[in-house]
Protein backbone atom coordinates (compact mmCIF):
# COMPACT_ATOMS: atom_id res chain seq x y z
CA UNK A 1 0.00 0.00 0.00
CA UNK A 2 1.43 3.50 -0.80
CA UNK A 3 1.93 5.89 1.87
CA UNK A 4 0.34 9.24 2.14
CA UNK A 5 3.35 11.24 0.73
CA UNK A 6 3.80 8.90 -2.19
CA UNK A 7 0.08 9.05 -3.13
CA UNK A 8 0.59 12.79 -3.12
CA UNK A 9 3.40 12.94 -5.20
CA UNK A 10 1.66 10.02 -8.24
CA UNK A 11 -1.81 11.47 -8.16
CA UNK A 12 -0.70 15.59 -8.25
CA UNK A 13 -1.92 17.54 -11.50
CA UNK A 14 0.56 16.85 -13.95
CA UNK A 15 2.64 13.96 -12.20
CA UNK A 16 2.93 10.39 -13.36
CA UNK A 17 5.17 7.40 -11.90
CA UNK A 18 6.75 5.24 -14.07
CA UNK A 19 9.47 2.43 -12.98
CA UNK A 20 12.94 2.66 -13.98
CA UNK A 21 12.70 -0.39 -16.09
CA UNK A 22 15.52 -2.25 -14.51
CA UNK A 23 16.58 -3.46 -11.01
CA UNK A 24 19.74 -2.22 -9.59
CA UNK A 25 22.23 -3.77 -8.41
CA UNK A 26 24.47 -2.64 -5.20
CA UNK A 27 28.20 -3.26 -5.24
CA UNK A 28 29.91 -2.78 -1.84
CA UNK A 29 33.29 -1.64 -2.35
CA UNK A 30 35.16 -3.61 0.26
CA UNK A 31 38.96 -2.96 2.05
CA UNK A 32 39.38 -6.42 0.78
CA UNK A 33 41.06 -7.47 -2.19
CA UNK A 34 38.71 -10.17 -3.24
CA UNK A 35 36.08 -7.33 -4.26
CA UNK A 36 36.52 -4.47 -6.92
CA UNK A 37 36.81 -1.34 -5.18
CA UNK A 38 36.59 2.72 -7.01
CA UNK A 39 39.32 3.74 -4.31
CA UNK A 40 41.60 1.00 -4.90
CA UNK A 41 41.16 -0.13 -1.85
CA UNK A 42 42.46 2.95 0.18
CA UNK A 43 39.74 4.66 1.52
CA UNK A 44 40.07 4.46 4.84
CA UNK A 45 37.06 5.44 6.84
CA UNK A 46 36.25 6.26 10.65
CA UNK A 47 32.51 6.37 12.71
CA UNK A 48 31.60 9.76 14.56
CA UNK A 49 33.20 9.78 17.78
CA UNK A 50 29.82 9.40 20.60
CA UNK A 51 29.74 13.17 21.27
CA UNK A 52 29.64 14.16 17.59
CA UNK A 53 26.21 15.67 17.21
CA UNK A 54 26.92 16.93 13.22
CA UNK A 55 28.19 15.39 10.42
CA UNK A 56 29.42 18.19 7.58
CA UNK A 57 31.17 17.89 4.76
CA UNK A 58 35.07 20.35 4.09
CA UNK A 59 38.76 20.37 2.87
CA UNK A 60 40.11 21.88 5.74
CA UNK A 61 42.10 18.90 6.31
CA UNK A 62 44.44 20.38 3.55
CA UNK A 63 47.07 23.36 4.29
CA UNK A 64 46.03 25.14 1.22
CA UNK A 65 42.21 25.56 -0.54
CA UNK A 66 41.52 23.74 -3.37
CA UNK A 67 41.42 20.00 -2.22
CA UNK A 68 38.04 17.59 -2.72
CA UNK A 69 35.69 17.32 0.15
CA UNK A 70 36.29 14.35 2.24
CA UNK A 71 33.49 13.67 5.40
CA UNK A 72 33.78 15.42 9.09
CA UNK A 73 31.98 15.41 12.41
CA UNK A 74 32.26 17.50 15.39
CA UNK A 75 30.23 18.10 18.94
CA UNK A 76 27.68 21.19 18.89
CA UNK A 77 29.90 23.16 20.81
CA UNK A 78 32.07 23.00 18.08
CA UNK A 79 34.63 20.99 19.57
CA UNK A 80 35.87 17.62 18.88
CA UNK A 81 36.34 17.85 14.44
CA UNK A 82 36.81 14.59 13.34
CA UNK A 83 37.53 13.88 9.82
CA UNK A 84 35.63 10.56 9.42
CA UNK A 85 36.92 9.39 5.52
CA UNK A 86 40.05 10.09 3.62
CA UNK A 87 38.30 9.94 -0.02
CA UNK A 88 41.49 12.62 -0.62
CA UNK A 89 45.03 11.68 -0.82
CA UNK A 90 47.87 13.14 -2.20
CA UNK A 91 47.09 11.74 -5.98
CA UNK A 92 43.54 11.35 -5.73
CA UNK A 93 40.75 13.33 -5.93
CA UNK A 94 36.98 12.59 -5.27
CA UNK A 95 34.43 15.08 -3.49
CA UNK A 96 31.66 13.94 -0.65
CA UNK A 97 29.45 16.67 -1.09
CA UNK A 98 26.92 15.96 1.01
CA UNK A 99 26.39 13.48 3.61
CA UNK A 100 22.99 12.57 4.83
CA UNK A 101 22.49 10.45 8.04
CA UNK A 102 20.48 7.42 7.84
CA UNK A 103 18.64 5.61 11.02
CA UNK A 104 21.78 5.00 12.51
CA UNK A 105 24.61 7.13 13.17
CA UNK A 106 27.37 4.86 10.88
CA UNK A 107 25.73 4.82 8.03
CA UNK A 108 25.04 7.85 5.49
CA UNK A 109 23.67 8.32 2.12
CA UNK A 110 26.38 10.39 0.30
CA UNK A 111 26.19 12.50 -2.96
CA UNK A 112 29.81 11.80 -4.15
CA UNK A 113 31.54 13.11 -7.40
CA UNK A 114 34.51 11.00 -8.41
CA UNK A 115 37.14 11.84 -11.17
CA UNK A 116 34.94 9.31 -13.37
CA UNK A 117 36.50 10.30 -16.85
CA UNK A 118 39.87 10.46 -16.02
CA UNK A 119 40.97 14.17 -16.69
CA UNK A 120 41.90 14.62 -13.22
CA UNK A 121 40.20 17.18 -12.62
CA UNK A 122 36.34 16.90 -10.72
CA UNK A 123 33.67 19.01 -12.99
CA UNK A 124 30.18 18.69 -13.95
CA UNK A 125 31.02 16.22 -16.59
CA UNK A 126 31.78 13.95 -13.95
CA UNK A 127 28.16 13.52 -12.27
CA UNK A 128 26.61 13.46 -8.75
CA UNK A 129 25.95 9.62 -7.59
CA UNK A 130 23.98 8.85 -4.47
CA UNK A 131 25.87 6.00 -2.27
CA UNK A 132 25.47 4.19 0.87
CA UNK A 133 28.32 4.64 3.33
CA UNK A 134 28.72 2.77 6.47
CA UNK A 135 31.45 4.27 8.47
CA UNK A 136 31.42 1.07 11.22
CA UNK A 137 32.53 -1.14 8.43
CA UNK A 138 34.49 1.10 5.91
CA UNK A 139 32.54 -0.09 3.01
CA UNK A 140 30.28 1.45 0.66
CA UNK A 141 27.83 0.72 -2.31
CA UNK A 142 26.16 2.79 -4.81
CA UNK A 143 22.65 3.51 -5.33
CA UNK A 144 22.41 5.71 -7.78
CA UNK A 145 25.34 6.18 -10.66
CA UNK A 146 27.05 9.88 -11.60
CA UNK A 147 25.27 10.25 -14.96
CA UNK A 148 22.15 11.47 -12.78
CA UNK A 149 23.33 13.97 -11.37
CA UNK A 150 22.10 13.23 -7.97
CA UNK A 151 21.00 16.65 -6.38
CA UNK A 152 19.50 15.79 -3.01
CA UNK A 153 18.21 13.14 -1.05
CA UNK A 154 16.76 12.31 2.07
CA UNK A 155 15.76 8.93 4.40
CA UNK A 156 11.95 8.31 4.96
CA UNK A 157 11.63 8.10 8.71
CA UNK A 158 11.17 4.32 9.92
CA UNK A 159 11.84 2.67 6.58
CA UNK A 160 14.94 1.80 4.67
CA UNK A 161 13.79 4.23 1.54
CA UNK A 162 15.48 7.17 0.57
CA UNK A 163 13.76 9.81 -1.72
CA UNK A 164 16.34 12.12 -4.13
CA UNK A 165 15.75 13.87 -7.11
CA UNK A 166 18.61 13.48 -10.20
CA UNK A 167 18.11 14.74 -13.40
CA UNK A 168 15.55 13.28 -15.85
CA UNK A 169 16.70 15.09 -18.94
CA UNK A 170 18.81 17.71 -19.91
CA UNK A 171 16.33 20.42 -18.45
CA UNK A 172 14.49 19.12 -16.00
CA UNK A 173 15.02 17.49 -12.26
CA UNK A 174 12.64 14.65 -10.78
CA UNK A 175 11.91 13.28 -7.24
CA UNK A 176 12.63 9.49 -7.07
CA UNK A 177 12.12 6.89 -4.41
CA UNK A 178 14.74 3.55 -4.33
CA UNK A 179 15.20 1.60 -1.15
CA UNK A 180 18.38 1.44 0.36
CA UNK A 181 19.49 -1.87 -1.07
CA UNK A 182 19.05 -0.70 -4.20
CA UNK A 183 16.62 -2.84 -5.32
CA UNK A 184 13.73 -0.61 -6.32
CA UNK A 185 13.95 2.86 -8.02
CA UNK A 186 11.25 4.69 -9.14
CA UNK A 187 10.22 8.33 -10.59
CA UNK A 188 7.47 10.15 -8.58
CA UNK A 189 7.45 12.95 -10.06
CA UNK A 190 7.78 13.51 -14.49
CA UNK A 191 6.18 16.75 -15.44
CA UNK A 192 8.10 18.59 -18.70
CA UNK A 193 8.85 21.85 -17.75
CA UNK A 194 9.73 21.45 -14.04
CA UNK A 195 12.58 20.81 -12.18
CA UNK A 196 11.81 19.27 -8.75
CA UNK A 197 14.83 19.37 -6.13
CA UNK A 198 16.23 18.71 -3.03
CA UNK A 199 13.49 16.65 -1.15
CA UNK A 200 13.10 16.80 2.54
CA UNK A 201 10.77 14.73 5.31
CA UNK A 202 9.64 15.75 8.38
CA UNK A 203 10.07 13.49 11.96
CA UNK A 204 7.08 11.27 11.33
CA UNK A 205 7.33 10.81 7.79
CA UNK A 206 4.01 12.34 7.07
CA UNK A 207 4.57 15.59 4.53
CA UNK A 208 7.26 15.72 2.12
CA UNK A 209 8.73 19.30 1.44
CA UNK A 210 10.75 19.91 -2.01
CA UNK A 211 11.95 22.74 -4.45
CA UNK A 212 10.16 22.88 -7.78
CA UNK A 213 11.55 25.60 -10.19
CA UNK A 214 9.26 26.31 -13.64
CA UNK A 215 9.01 27.94 -16.53
CA UNK A 216 10.04 30.96 -15.33
CA UNK A 217 13.44 29.63 -13.39
CA UNK A 218 12.25 30.78 -10.09
CA UNK A 219 11.88 28.07 -7.24
CA UNK A 220 9.17 27.84 -5.15
CA UNK A 221 8.87 25.78 -1.77
CA UNK A 222 6.31 22.76 -2.43
CA UNK A 223 4.90 20.14 0.22
CA UNK A 224 3.32 17.05 -0.46
CA UNK A 225 0.88 15.62 2.45
CA UNK A 226 -2.01 13.08 2.83
CA UNK A 227 -3.87 16.03 1.63
CA UNK A 228 -1.78 16.88 -1.66
CA UNK A 229 0.48 18.36 -3.69
CA UNK A 230 0.50 22.27 -2.94
CA UNK A 231 2.87 25.23 -3.08
CA UNK A 232 3.84 26.36 0.29
CA UNK A 233 5.14 30.05 -0.06
CA UNK A 234 3.70 32.65 -2.42
CA UNK A 235 4.63 33.13 -5.95
CA UNK A 236 7.12 36.02 -6.93
CA UNK A 237 9.26 38.07 -9.77
CA UNK A 238 12.27 35.76 -11.47
CA UNK A 239 15.38 38.09 -11.44
CA UNK A 240 18.90 37.78 -12.53
CA UNK A 241 20.29 34.14 -12.58
CA UNK A 242 22.90 33.41 -10.43
CA UNK A 243 25.58 31.87 -12.66
CA UNK A 244 26.33 27.84 -12.98
CA UNK A 245 23.39 27.28 -10.55
CA UNK A 246 19.38 26.58 -11.43
CA UNK A 247 18.83 29.98 -9.74
CA UNK A 248 17.78 33.45 -9.93
CA UNK A 249 17.39 36.42 -7.74
CA UNK A 250 13.75 35.40 -5.62
CA UNK A 251 14.09 31.55 -5.96
CA UNK A 252 13.51 29.39 -2.33
CA UNK A 253 15.48 26.75 -1.44
CA UNK A 254 16.67 23.95 0.75
CA UNK A 255 13.59 23.18 2.66
CA UNK A 256 13.58 21.45 5.99
CA UNK A 257 10.92 20.97 8.78
CA UNK A 258 11.25 22.69 12.20
CA UNK A 259 10.93 19.75 14.96
CA UNK A 260 7.05 20.04 15.53
CA UNK A 261 6.56 20.41 11.55
CA UNK A 262 4.83 23.63 12.35
CA UNK A 263 7.17 25.40 9.96
CA UNK A 264 9.40 24.87 6.84
CA UNK A 265 12.45 27.05 7.12
CA UNK A 266 14.39 27.46 3.95
CA UNK A 267 16.82 29.77 2.05
CA UNK A 268 15.90 32.64 -0.79
CA UNK A 269 18.40 34.41 -3.02
CA UNK A 270 18.69 38.23 -2.77
CA UNK A 271 21.40 38.83 -4.97
CA UNK A 272 24.03 38.00 -7.53
CA UNK A 273 27.67 38.44 -6.43
CA UNK A 274 29.50 37.42 -3.25
CA UNK A 275 32.11 35.66 -5.61
CA UNK A 276 29.71 33.48 -7.08
CA UNK A 277 27.65 32.53 -4.30
CA UNK A 278 24.88 34.82 -4.22
CA UNK A 279 23.51 36.42 -1.09
CA UNK A 280 21.16 34.10 0.46
CA UNK A 281 18.75 35.12 3.27
CA UNK A 282 16.91 32.09 5.76
CA UNK A 283 12.75 32.72 5.96
CA UNK A 284 10.60 30.34 7.57
CA UNK A 285 6.79 29.76 6.71
CA UNK A 286 3.86 28.20 8.81
CA UNK A 287 2.92 24.82 7.12
CA UNK A 288 -0.53 24.61 9.73
CA UNK A 289 -2.50 27.98 8.13
CA UNK A 290 -4.11 29.17 5.23
CA UNK A 291 -2.06 31.56 2.96
CA UNK A 292 0.62 31.65 5.38
CA UNK A 293 3.36 35.10 5.31
CA UNK A 294 7.06 34.02 5.33
CA UNK A 295 8.95 35.63 7.92
CA UNK A 296 12.74 36.48 7.95
CA UNK A 297 14.77 34.49 10.39
CA UNK A 298 18.44 35.30 9.25
CA UNK A 299 18.87 38.29 6.80
CA UNK A 300 21.47 40.88 5.82
CA UNK A 301 25.28 41.31 5.03
CA UNK A 302 25.28 40.14 1.80
CA UNK A 303 26.33 37.00 3.17
CA UNK A 304 26.21 33.10 1.25
CA UNK A 305 24.21 31.20 3.65
CA UNK A 306 23.50 27.23 2.41
CA UNK A 307 21.74 24.53 2.93
CA UNK A 308 19.82 24.95 6.59
CA UNK A 309 18.97 21.79 9.32
CA UNK A 310 16.82 22.30 11.99
CA UNK A 311 16.70 20.00 15.27
CA UNK A 312 15.56 20.68 19.12
CA UNK A 313 19.33 21.96 19.90
CA UNK A 314 18.69 24.59 16.91
CA UNK A 315 19.32 25.74 13.63
CA UNK A 316 22.88 25.13 11.42
CA UNK A 317 23.75 26.30 8.43
CA UNK A 318 26.83 27.65 6.62
CA UNK A 319 27.71 31.43 5.96
CA UNK A 320 30.48 32.47 3.93
CA UNK A 321 30.73 36.85 3.07
CA UNK A 322 32.90 37.43 0.20
CA UNK A 323 36.76 37.58 1.04
CA UNK A 324 35.84 35.73 4.35
CA UNK A 325 36.37 31.96 5.03
CA UNK A 326 33.16 29.66 5.53
CA UNK A 327 31.51 29.37 8.97
CA UNK A 328 29.29 27.12 10.52
CA UNK A 329 26.60 28.70 12.44
CA UNK A 330 23.94 27.78 14.97
CA UNK A 331 21.38 29.64 15.50
CA UNK A 332 17.77 29.41 17.88
CA UNK A 333 14.21 29.51 16.45
CA UNK A 334 14.26 32.74 16.36
CA UNK A 335 17.13 33.23 14.67
CA UNK A 336 19.24 34.52 17.78
CA UNK A 337 21.48 32.98 19.92
CA UNK A 338 23.90 33.03 17.48
CA UNK A 339 27.25 31.07 17.64
CA UNK A 340 29.81 30.26 15.35
CA UNK A 341 30.78 26.52 15.39
CA UNK A 342 33.45 26.31 13.33
CA UNK A 343 35.50 28.56 11.12
CA UNK A 344 37.71 27.92 7.97
CA UNK A 345 40.05 29.74 5.75
CA UNK A 346 39.46 32.36 3.24
CA UNK A 347 39.14 29.91 0.21
CA UNK A 348 38.39 26.67 1.69
CA UNK A 349 35.02 24.95 1.74
CA UNK A 350 32.60 23.52 4.27
CA UNK A 351 29.24 22.68 3.12
CA UNK A 352 25.89 20.91 4.24
CA UNK A 353 25.63 20.48 7.94
CA UNK A 354 23.65 18.00 9.15
CA UNK A 355 22.62 16.74 12.93
CA UNK A 356 23.19 13.30 13.12
CA UNK A 357 20.60 11.12 14.30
Amino acid sequence: MLSPKVRALRTSSGARARAAGAILAVAIASCSTQYPNPFENANQMVPPPTAAKIVFTANTYATQPGGGLDLFAMEDTGAGVTRLTFCNTTDRRCDYLEAIPGPDRTRQAVRRVLDSDGDGKITAADGTSLRIVDLSRAVEGELVAGNARVSGADWSPGEEILYYSAAASATDDDLFQITSNGQSNQNLTSTAGLRERRPRFNLSGTALAFERIDATGRGQIWIATSLGLRALTPGGTAGAALAGTPYVVGSEADPVFSPDSKFVLYRQLVATGNGGLGAWDLMTIRTDVTAPTPTALVTGGGAFRGAADWSATGILFVETVSGSGPQIVLVDASGGGRKVLMTAGAGFNIAFPHWLK
